[in-house]
This record gives structure tokens, sequence and C-alpha cells, in this order.
């Protein structure tokens, strides 16, 4: 009698108090997706002790109940068991509505603030769905921890979350929604400040071991000691696809608008158009160092300022593939730059930059600024200003670098070794053109190539190239070559523009070390002493089977000061009038049967297979 006494006073007790009875459990899966119900900040905290999902607490069980009373047999979940959480409203850590407890929990808003929810050693290994709801305020200043952000460590899936007004400070691999994923995030985006040491990114610290971030975008303020990315701060062996950041990236090191540092990982289809300040070294508008992995149809619009080593694309590429990629941006450098990549020692395949580089010092190209690989179908339409060693594509072509079907749109202007396409040449530059205007105001300044070490083949200009002194003068000027030195080789080759300078000027080279062959300059020349219409200077080379335009320049010579054994003057018609591989244009055919001749009313033009169809054709290698 006693204890049937003792139980209904108990139900009396619980129905009265407001407590659910064992008839009254909630179902916190009321949909049946096997997702769990996460209304209020302490639900989300008690994830922490379900890494797994399924709804049985690893760890703590007490504080788990606590979050979720009363749940149903198996959290409601249909008897496939559960799976993840998902929100089902915004939570914002500043407002008391999100809290079950009807007041802000202090130790999420001062003091460390949230602790992450798992590590990369114990990760969050289950499905959380933010079913387009945000999470706001959230609070981290942990600045000697690592994996700081909303979760620590994410092996699961993390989709469709905003965390936004974000202030997180951490060590290594901190970012707004994950400080570590080796897993999938996708549909997700971050505002607000995020900072630490290295690994830092708006949305994620680290992106590691096929690790997915897609479709996610941040605009948050990433402030890191070294390598940080505006929306990953580290892509190691990972992905970043359809993606893109907005924010600002401050860092002395690998600062990247997209991500700082990309180890043998794939960006494809996303951009940057945030801006990204570097005080030291390798800067990207999307990675800020690429090792080994590739980077495809990624592009940046936004602002750089940085000291050394910097590019919209990245700041150095060692080992990948930088393909279909491009940069309208801004990019203001001390020394070192390039419109796509700064420092190339992988291959830059198809892709260009507009836009402007303006640089101190130089070394820096519109595409490349020094080459140790290959550069293919690429071009720039950027404007581009230097000092020494500037080029319209490459500032520097290093030994063994190679260009091929490649050209250059852009003003260019620089000091010595300044050229529309290259600045300064060791390698080999195949098939390439230029034709915006090049100035200089010291020597070595030329319409395709400032200073040539190496080989030009099948390659013209139609830049015009003017020296500009202040109070001093310029020598070896040329309209295809400014210097070409005792290993350099120019053939099958010609210029159209008007060459202007002081001495060593000529039509297609200023001064001429090397050996020059079956090649030619049409346009006019102006130079105070040894101008000639077609090398300045040819004491020391070599010159087999060329031309100059006699009418062009019917008052000058060939060659000023030199031999001229090699080279004759001949009509602008004569120049024209062949229209395949013969005449004056027999020997063409070295390094491919790439001109097209068209008719006798204009000069030969370069053929490329840009579309990849293997096809090259006139009209799809830019705008001659």
């Amino acid at each position: 009698m006693g204890t049937r006494i003792y139980r209904v006073a108990v139900a009396l007790l619980l129905a009265t108090s407001g407590v659910a009875t064992a008839s009254e459990a909630v179902d916190y899966d009321r949909d049946d997706d096997r997702l769990i119900d996460v209304s209020v900040l302490e639900q989300l905290d008690a994830i922490r002790y379900d890494l797994d999902g399924d709804g049985a607490a690893d760890d703590d069980a007490a504080a788990y109940a606590a979050a979720f009373p009363d749940a149903d047999a198996g959290m409601g979940c249909p008897a496939t068991g559960c799976v993840g959480y998902e929100l089902t409203s915004g939570l914002d850590f500043a407002a008391v509505s999100s809290y079950a407890a009807g007041a802000v929990e202090s130790r999420w808003v001062q003091g460390d603030g949230w602790l992450p929810i798992g590590e990369p050693t114990r990760p969050f290994a289950a499905i959380f769905l933010g079913n387009g709801h945000t999470v706001a305020h959230l609070f981290v200043e942990r600045p000697d921890s690592n994996a700081v952000g909303l979760f620590g460590g994410n092996v699961g899936v993390l989709g469709g979350i905003g965390v936004v007004t974000v202030n997180l400070r951490g060590r290594d691999w901190v970012g707004g929604l994950a400080g570590w994923n080796a897993g999938f995030i996708r549909d997700s985006h971050s505002t607000g400040t995020v900072a630490g040491g290295q690994g830092v990114g708006g949305l994620v610290g680290r992106n590691h071991n096929k690790g997915l971030v897609s479709g996610s975008h941040s605009s948050a303020l990433v402030d890191a000691g070294n390598t940080a990315g505006g929306l990953v701060g580290i892509n190691s062996y990972g992905t970043i696809s359809d993606s893109h950041a907005s924010g600002v990236v401050v860092a002395s090191r690998a600062a990247g608008g997209l991500t700082g540092f990309n180890e043998r990982g794939l960006i494809e289809d996303s951009f940057s158009d945030g801006s990204v300040f570097s005080s030291n070294v390798l800067s990207g508008g999307v990675a800020g160092y690429a090792l080994f992995g590739r980077i495809v149809n990624s592009r940046f619009t936004g602002f750089m300022n940085c000291f050394r080593a910097c590019a919209g694309v990245t700041g150095i590429n060692i080992g990948g593939v930088v393909e279909a990629s491009q940069s309208s941006g801004e990019i203001s450098a001390t020394d070192l730059a390039g419109g796509v990549v700064a420092i190339n020692q992988g291959s830059v395949i198809a892709s260009h930059a507009t836009g402007s580089i303006s640089v101190l010092n130089g070394d820096s190209g519109g595409v490349v600024g020094v080459n140790y690989a290959r550069v293919l179908r690429s071009h720039s339409a950027a404007d581009i200003s230097g000092n020494h060693r500037i080029g319209g594509l490459v500032g520097v072509n290093r030994v063994g670098a190679e260009i091929d079907a490649s050209y250059a749109t852009g003003a260019v202007s620089g000091g010595v070794a300044t050229g529309g396409l290259v600045g300064l040449n060791r390698g080999i530059i195949d098939g390439g053109y230029a034709t915006g205007s090049v100035s200089g105001s010291e020597s070595d300044l030329g319409g395709l190539v400032g200073w040539n070490g190496g080989v030009v083949r099948g390659s013209y200009t139609k830049s015009d190239v003017q020296a500009v002194t202040s109070g001093g003068v310029s020598n070896r000027i040329g309209g295809l070559v400014g210097s070409n030195s005792y290993d350099g080789l120019v053939s099958n080759s010609y210029a159209a523009g008007t060459v202007s300078g002081d001495f060593e000027t000529g039509g297609l080279i200023g001064w001429n070390d090397g050996v020059v062959a079956a090649s030619y300059a049409v346009g006019a020349v102006d130079g105070m002493e040894s101008a000639g219409a077609f090398i300045g200077n040819n004491t020391t080379g070599y010159v087999i089977d060329s031309y100059w335009n006699a009418d062009a320049s019917s008052d000058r010579t060939g060659v000023a000061l030199g031999s001229d054994e090699g080279v004759s003057g001949i009509t602008s018609a004569e120049l024209r009038r062949p229209t395949d591989y013969n005449g004056i244009y027999a020997g063409w055919t070295w390094g491919g049967r790439r001109w097209d001749f068209g008719g006798a009313d204009r000069l030969p033009t370069l053929k490329a297979d840009i579309d990849g169809d293997g096809r090259a054709t006139r009209d799809e290698f830019g705008p001659q």
C-alpha cells in the first residue's frame, strides 16, 4: 500500500511541476531525419560528449542529459539510429533567448571563451547541419591552444552553417568554423575576426588529409604571424572548391586571399576579392605558397600590398600546376611580383592577368616574376612598372625555363633589362609576342626582351620602344631585343614597332654579341649615335639571312657599328609578299609551323591551340 501511495504522489508531483513523465518523453528528432535537434547553446555545447552523433554520450552523460532533458529512447531518432545534429534556429552567444537557462553563460563570452568541440586527435565524426542558420558572437581567447574554432577538429560533415561576428584567437590552426578539418564542409560562411600564430583562416584553420571545403565563403578579418588565408589557413592534401573569400588578410609571410599554404592540395573554381597585406615574403591572391598542388580556374580581383614574392594567384609555385587561373587585382610590391605567380618552379598554363602591378625594385612580370620552369598559353594585359628586369609577361626567364605560345599587351615601364614580353631571358621563348608600349630609363630595353642570353624563336613584337632619361643617357635599345649576349640566339622573329634611344639603338637589336638568324625589323629608328635600322652595335655579333625595312628607315644603314654581313634592306612589299614558308620565310619552321601568313596585306602573325581542340589558329591567339 505504501509503495502504491508513493508512486501516485510522485506522478502528481511531476504533473504539477511541469516536468515530463515517462509518457511525455521529448522527441529530439521531430522530422525523423536521424539528426538531433539543437535549439539552445547548452545543447550545442553538449555535442562534445557525443562526437559520433549517435545520441548516446561517450563522456559526461549527466551533462549531456541535462542539455537534452527527458529524451525519448534513442533521442527520438528512427530505428536506424541518430547520425548527427542540426540547428532548428539561429543561436547567439550574446542573446538571452539562445540559452535554456534564460541567462548569458559568462564563461562563453569572457575569459578563455568557448571550448571548441572536438580536437584533431578526437574529432567530431558525425553530421552537423545549420540548415541556413547562424551562430553569432562566438568568442574564443586561447592564444596557447591549437585547433581553435566552433569545432576544434572535424572528420564528419559540417554544412549550411554560418558563424558570424566571431572573435577568435588561438595559436595554430585557427578558423571561424573549424580549427582542423579532415571531413566535409559545405555551404558555410563566416564573418568577424580570426587571429593566431600560423595556419589561420576565416573559416578553417587547416584543411587536411582529403578534407573538403565546398560552396563556402568568408569575409572575416584574418590576422596571423604567418600562413594565413581568407578562407583556409593551410590546405594540406585537401580540396577547396567553388568557394571564395572577401575579407582582409594580414600576415608577415605566406598570406593568401583564399589560403596561406596549398600543400599538395587542390583549389578549383574559387576566388578572392579581398585585400592581402604581407610585411615579409610570399603573398598570393589565391594562395600565399603553393607546394606540389593544383590551382585551377581560380582568380583574384582584390588589392595586395606586400614586400617580396607576391602575385595575383600564388607567391611561389613549387612543382605544382596553376591552370586557367587569373588576376585582375591591383598589386603593389617592394620587389619580385607577378600577375599570376611571383616565383614559378612548376607549370603555369592558360592563365592570365589584367589590372596593374607596381614594383619598387624589380624581377617582376605581368604573369610570372621569375620563371624557372614552364609558362604555356598564357597572357597578360596588365600594366606593369618597376626598376630592373621588368617584363610584360615574365620578369626573369631562367636557364632551362620555357615560355611557349604566350603574349603580353600591357604597357611596360622599367629600368635596366625591360621588355615587352620578358625583362631578362636565359631560357627559351617560343611563339610569343608583345604589343604594349615599352619605356625605360636606362639600358637593355627591348620590344620583346630587354636582355637575352637564351633563345628567342618564332616570335615578334609590335611594341613601340622608347628610352626616357632624366639627365642621363640610354643605350642598348632594340625593337625586339635590347642586348643579345654572346650566348643569345634570335631566330625567325621580327620587330614592327618604332624605336627611340640615345646610343646603340636598333630596329631589331640594340647591341648584339650573339647570333641573329632569319629575322627582320620594319619600324622606324630614332637615335643620337650608333642607331641602325637593324642593329645599333654589331661589333662582336653574327647575323645570318636577315633584313631591315628600307622604306621605314631609308636614311639609315642596317647596322650602325660593326659588320653588316648577313643583313640587307628590302621593301615593305617584299616582306609581305610570301604567303607561306618560302622566300625569306623558308627557314621559319624551326620551333614548329607556328605562323599564319594571311595575305600580302600584312606581316605574318602567330597561331596557337589555346582551346585545346588540337587545331592551332590565329583567331584564338589574342589581339594580333
